[in-house]
Order: structure tokens, then sequence, then C-alpha cells
């Protein structure tokens, strides 16, 4: 008995087994790794598809609200704050406003899915050509459920 153990007969194929087993393991494990990859790949593309979604609706919320402002500038009305807001409440998404001195600041947001961007905009109320953006946020999804009360 003792001498059957201590033959070498059979050693090689103990190895050969041994090193398959080893590379199947190696081979499942970059499998896996590969998998996840893509599965990550896939889930980055489709968030970057869906904030230039959202980017590209606020970006055309922008220009609707300077066309609105200069409309409003252009329409040779007294009151061009009353004027800008009439104009503003006509736009087919919500804007808020606020004015200080001078300064007209009109807030608003888009949202894709679970992107939101939320931009504010500054106005100096003798310029009509003086629009542009003092804030311009992405906000997360936990954030803007928190925002719309959900």
């Amino acid at each position: 008995m003792i001498r059957i153990f201590m033959s070498n007969k059979g050693a090689s194929s103990i190895l050969v087994v041994l090193l398959l087993v080893v590379l199947v393991v190696f081979g499942i494990a970059a499998l896996t790794t590969a998998l996840s990859s893509l599965r990550l790949g896939q889930k980055n593309a489709d968030w970057n598809t869906a904030y230039y979604a959202t980017e590209a609706q606020a970006q055309a919320c922008y220009a609707t609200i300077d066309s609105a402002v200069h409309n409003a500038f252009d329409s040779g009305e007294k009151s061009i704050e009353q004027s800008i807001v009439s104009r503003l409440d006509l736009l087919d998404f919500m804007t808020s406003t606020e004015v200080s001195d001078q300064t007209m600041l009109i807030s608003f947001e888009t949202c894709n899915g679970d992107i939101a961007i939320a931009a504010t905009l500054a106005l100096d109320l003798t310029d009509k050509s003086s629009l542009h953006p003092v804030k311009w946020q992405e906000k997360q999804p936990l954030s803007y459920k928190k925002d719309r009360g959900q």
C-alpha cells in the first residue's frame, strides 16, 4: 500500500487537473470582472445621456427666457418688470422672479428622469442684453425629490 503512494504514477495527471482548476477559477474571475465593467460602463453611458438631455432642456429654457426678455424690452411698455413677468407667465415651464434694486433674478428647473438642473439668471433691468446665469446646478435625485416634497 505504501508503495502505491510512494510511486510517481499519476502525479502528472493530478498536476494537469489542478492546473485546469486554477485556469477555470481565473477565467471565471476575469469573466466576472469584464461583466461588471460592462454594466458600469452602460450605467455611465445612460447617466451621461440623461444629463446632457437635461442640460439641453435647460439651455432651451434659457433661450426661451432670453427671447421673452427681449420681447418685453421691445414692447415699449412702461413697467419693464411687469412686462417681463407677464411674458414669463406665458411660458410652458415654471419660473420664479425676484427683484432687488435694478436686478431681476429669474429661476427655473428642468428635469429628465433622476437628473434635474436648477438655474438662476440675472438681468439688469436697464439693459436687455445683460441676461446671464448666476447659478447652474445639477441636483441629485435625493435632493431633487426632497425639494419637490416627494
